[in-house]
């Protein structure tokens, strides 16, 4: 009944702490940088399955041409998220070229559905339709590069929006949505 009791829990939660300790994220005298890596990903779409690169390439050379950008603007809802959910802990930095972090945040992505723009126009639809949908792990190394934890998360899911670049971004903000309730928790463990 226990395991039962685990993996309905689990269910419940689409981002858990598997291992480790998220203390130093609690460390408001730490910085964090976050990167995503895109390099296992596998993009969903009409029923078929993609690398990133091959995604882009089925969508068109602009998406290709302007991936760059387009990372680095959903890329942006990950820090300003995680710093607003987090005040009281390490914050992060909003880009690399601010200098020194002690810790890195990487989230590995697995699986990605970029969602669906035309959803936002079906009346009744809820805010969530036609988000981009992401699963993966989230692994918290210190900066010698040692692992302080792993978070793995299913199936977390953004606002819906016309531009697949936004709701790529929003993804990201509910992700760190989610990691802001498991720091929560952890937090309350300690008390």
């Amino acid at each position: 009944m226990a395991l039962i009791g685990v993996i309905s829990a689990q269910a419940k939660d689409p981002m858990t702490l598997e291992s480790g300790s998220l203390a130093d994220l609690a460390d408001s005298s730490k910085s964090v940088l976050f990167k995503v890596d895109y390099s296992n990903a596998v993009v969903h779409n009409d029923g078929n399955e993609y690398t990133l690169e091959g995604y882009l390439e089925h969508r068109g050379p602009d998406f290709v041409a302007d991936w760059k950008k387009d990372e680095e603007k959903a890329y942006s809802y990950l820090p300003v998220r995680f710093n607003q959910k987090n005040k009281k802990g390490a914050q992060a930095l909003i880009s690399e070229d601010m200098g020194k972090y002690d810790i890195l945040a990487t989230v590995c992505l697995s699986d990605i559905d970029f969602g669906n723009g035309g959803s936002t126009f079906v009346p009744f639809a809820g805010a969530k339709a036609g988000g981009c949908i992401i699963s993966g792990k989230l692994v918290i190394t210190g900066a010698d590069g040692a692992e302080l934890a792993q978070l793995p998360f299913t199936e977390v899911k953004g606002l819906g929006h016309v531009s697949e670049t936004i709701r790529l971004g929003m993804s990201y903000f509910e992700l760190m949505n989610k990691l802001g309730d498991v720091l929560k928790k952890e937090n309350k463990k300690k008390k």
